[in-house]
């Protein structure tokens, strides 16, 4: 992958992650990190039920099965699960993967 492109992933995946930490804050929800057409999206679990109720979303795709598809997802409200900041470089390099395979 060119080096432009990767930094241009980087940045869009810090600024994922920091919106996702930010609305968590402000409303003590879990917040799912999804790639969707080369960007990432980030949605709750109402916002997902939603998008699937309208078609957007496969209606195969349950609520449970996000954190094995997203790429980072925040604690929930009672503080418990998300990703570690530590991990984060390892989301970072799945987030290039699923680049890599869906050009």
């Amino acid at each position: 992958m060119n080096i432009f492109k990767k930094f241009k992933a980087y940045l869009r995946f810090r600024e994922a992650v920091k919106r996702a930490d930010e609305a968590n804050q402000r409303d003590g929800q879990r917040y799912y990190v999804l790639p969707a057409k080369g960007k990432l999206v980030i949605m709750d679990r109402r916002n997902f039920r939603i998008l699937r109720r309208k078609g957007y979303i496969s209606r195969n795709a349950n609520v449970p099965s996000i954190p094995r598809h997203c790429i980072y997802y925040t604690a929930d409200g009672s503080g418990r699960g998300g990703h570690e900041r530590e991990n984060l470089t390892s989301q970072f390099h799945r987030y290039l993967e699923w680049l890599q395979r869906n050009k």
